[in-house]
């Protein structure tokens, strides 16, 4: 999502945790950076980004998922960065406590994208292939993984409540193409602007002792696999700290079996917003 920090690859690489649904996603997607770097003035107005530099920030946030019911609530979270635009970016982040963590309905979408929310980890970078040259189309690789641990409850009809721990999680490569980042001034005001699009195999898996119980993830998600393959296609966009995607995914239906809001083609509506407790330039 950015090109040295893209959300997408996303995520949830990341300043961020995912702000309007990471299913993503997340973050994804995966987009972030807080920077200041050198610019030049352009004929059209807007300035174009030069002479990156590597930059520290240790960013913190509150990720929320609108989405789907059943990740709901919010999760303060404080994480790392290290970056240069337009050139590379990898970044993390921890939740700090846990809120609501049980999942009691919609499993599919809680395979698809394990929110940033309770007790999580998320991770994620990319590189830049082209960053010499002074092309305005950039051309990268990415990688986006992250794990949400929580409980998975299920009322059989006529039976009790089963309830059993886990964890689910998200991992991606990518190829990336993206413009280069520009510094836009509106009405005295200048922000970062930078579009994109990535896009690649991605897989999810199901752990802890829901993987060993099998009879239980067939009664929640229909079948006993725990790990599924499938791809994503991302569009995002960045202006400075805000970055909204929508990343596209299409899972197959494992031994013929429809999950409701996993398998087969499935979109997830995003936003990264990043914050800075601590931002500075590196020495090099």
């Amino acid at each position: 999502m950015r090109s040295q920090t893209h959300p997408s690859g996303i995520v949830l690489g990341i300043a961020i945790v995912g702000a309007v649904l990471l299913a993503q996603e997340v973050a994804a997607q995966n987009v972030t950076g807080i920077s200041s770097p050198a610019v030049r003035k352009t004929a059209t107005g807007i300035e174009a980004i030069s002479s990156p530099e590597l930059r520290i920030a240790v960013p913190v946030g509150v990720g929320s998922d609108l989405g789907s019911g059943d990740q709901k609530g919010v999760a303060p979270a404080i994480g790392f960065q290290l970056w240069e635009t337009d050139n590379y970016f990898i970044g993390a982040f921890f939740t700090l406590a846990a809120t609501d963590t049980t999942v009691s309905e919609k499993y599919g979408g809680f395979v698809l994208n394990p929110p940033l929310k309770g007790r999580s980890f998320y991770v994620s970078g990319n590189y830049i292939l082209n960053r010499a040259s002074n092309a305005e189309v950039l051309f990268g690789v990415g990688g986006r993984w992250g794990t949400t641990s929580s409980s998975f409850e299920f009322t059989p009809a006529g039976g009790s409540l089963v309830k059993q721990d886990g964890f689910g999680t998200v991992a991606s490569v990518t190829a990336q193409v993206m413009s280069k980042t520009h510094h836009i001034t509106v009405s005295g005001e200048t922000s970062e602007f930078q579009l994109g699009v990535e896009l690649g195999p991605t897989w999810r898996l199901l752990g802890g002792d829901l993987s060993e119980n099998d009879s239980f993830r067939k009664q929640i998600i229909g079948t006993d696999k725990s790990s599924f393959a499938g791809f994503e296609l991302t569009f995002f966009t960045r202006v400075s700290g805000v970055q909204p995607f929508a990343r596209f995914s299409n899972f197959g239906r494992p031994d013929g079996t429809v999950i409701p809001g996993f398998t087969g083609r499935q979109v997830v509506w995003g936003i990264n917003v990043a914050s800075s407790l601590f931002n500075a330039k590196a020495d090099q």
